[in-house]
């Protein structure tokens, strides 16, 4: 049995409410450092506590990146948060694929009207080649699949992925 295997990582491009989310947080943990080496406020040393939690939760949501494994008719979509911890957000057998094309194809507008919210799991970059998959008639995601992957899901449906 022949077992088709790619895999490609993608990085999330930060955005500019991340970014300045970012700083204002790490600019009040260092703040409260300051007043709190200044008066030994307990006050001021539960505000950096909680401000490090959050600057961590920040952390974890601004830094992404996006996996896509596919394996023998199995798309596995995995996001990896601040390169620490993985989660996977899909998983979409070949079976149940109705079109792949790019975002604007014309090929994609007979879903326009009945497709779910549709999840990003794409780098963001106004360049980026990036692609609409539908799949159980209503369900989406668009993602960055590359060329390698694009062929080896064009191998098995051929009537499915198109590159315009």
């Amino acid at each position: 049995m022949s077992e088709s295997y790619v895999e490609v990582m993608v990085k999330k491009e930060s955005t500019i409410l991340g970014k300045l989310l970012n700083l204002i947080v790490t600019f009040l943990i260092i703040f409260t450092v300051v007043l709190f080496m200044m008066s030994f406020n307990p006050m001021m040393l539960i505000g950096t506590i909680v401000f490090g939690v959050a600057l961590y939760f920040v952390r974890m949501n601004t830094n992404l990146e996006y996996e896509y494994l596919y394996v023998d008719k199995e798309l596995t979509i995995d996001k990896i948060m601040a390169k620490t911890k993985r989660k996977k957000v899909t998983q979409i057998s070949m079976e149940r694929l109705e079109v792949i094309a790019p975002i604007g194809s014309h090929h994609l507008d007979e879903y326009k009207n009945r497709l779910d919210k549709t999840p990003d799991y794409s780098s963001g970059k106004a360049e980026a080649k990036r692609y609409l998959l539908v799949y159980d008639g209503q369900r989406s995601v668009i993602i960055e699949p590359g060329e390698e992957m694009l062929r080896m899901i064009k191998n098995i449906a051929p009537r499915k992925v198109f590159f315009d």
